[in-house]
């Protein structure tokens, strides 16, 4: 019955899916594939979007209502073996453990899912030719490597997770930058990493500098810095720490300020003396 209702899934879902691709622009160059087939492997990712959606919906439809009780998930997310849910939060026990998320939690990781869902499936359908197309394998163990991570050190990965913009870009610059031959924020980046033990960061950048990526795939992986959520803020630290910035005089380094100053009037005076003429030094420095 499961397989039955599993395959009638995957027929409507394809169906939609051609549909869609149907409509397109016939222009020569589609940057999609008019022919492509949804795998098992593609409705598993799809199926987890849709149930941490049920979840969130449930949760939404609970928040309008006099219902304070918890009610058990008839479809859970496939890592997680139990699933209660109330107003305003969500019980889920994973492996031997249990979990508490609020609401916002839940539409953090809910949107994560539809995130990364959308991206293989984006990826999946281009065309070979089309620029910035990535392998879905890559993606998947670009995933994996963090999720384990999450999984180890929970709130403190996002330390390391933090460096996955400045990797992408420390390659990208260290690949493809035409105007410099330096390598000096490559360099800082894996020394920083390295000094860190920060090893899951260290595997990732190891891991694409090997990759032929070009500046078109690398700035796709460079937009992927939001699929692993964010970390649990301490609310109340969080608004010491503003209040202290809020409230402190900022004093300006003197010293800083002279320097500076010295370095504007060396290109200035000589000019002034050599050109005295004011209507002169106004066009050069307005200009």
């Amino acid at each position: 019955m499961a397989n039955h209702m599993e395959k009638d899934v995957l027929v409507a879902i394809q169906h939609h899916v051609d549909a869609v691709l149907a409509r397109l622009v016939d222009t020569g160059d589609r940057p999609f594939s008019l022919h492509y087939t949804l795998s098992r492997a593609d409705l598993r990712i799809y199926s987890q979007k849709v149930i941490w959606e049920d979840i969130r919906r449930l949760m939404q439809k609970l928040k309008s209502s006099q219902n304070y009780q918890w009610i058990e998930s008839k479809h859970n997310p496939e890592v997680l073996n139990t699933v209660y849910i109330s107003q305003m939060f969500l019980a889920c026990r994973f492996r031997s453990s249990w979990y508490l998320l609020d609401y916002e939690q839940v539409m953090m990781v809910a949107d994560t899912i539809a995130s990364r869902t959308f991206t293989v499936l984006y990826h999946s359908m281009l065309s070979d030719h089309t620029p910035g197309k990535l392998d879905t394998d890559l993606l998947m163990k670009v995933y994996t490597v963090y999720d384990n991570l999450l999984i180890e050190s929970g709130n403190n990965s996002y330390q390391q997770i933090k460096y996955w913009e400045p990797i992408c870009l420390s390659i990208l610059l260290h690949k493809h930058d035409g105007l410099s031959n330096d390598n000096d924020f490559y360099n800082y980046i894996k020394q920083d990493l390295q000094t860190n033990k920060f090893e899951s960061a260290s595997f990732l950048l190891n891991l694409l500098i090997k990759e032929p990526l070009t500046a078109n795939q690398l700035s796709e992986l460079h937009g992927m810095y939001r699929h692993w959520g964010h970390p649990t803020v301490d609310e109340v630290k969080g608004c010491e720490k503003v209040r202290k910035f809020a409230t402190s005089r900022p004093v300006p380094d003197y010293s800083v300020l002279y320097k500076i100053r010295g370095l504007m009037k060396r290109p200035v005076s000589p000019f002034c003396l050599l050109h005295p003429d004011q209507s002169l030094i106004t066009a050069f420095y307005t200009r």
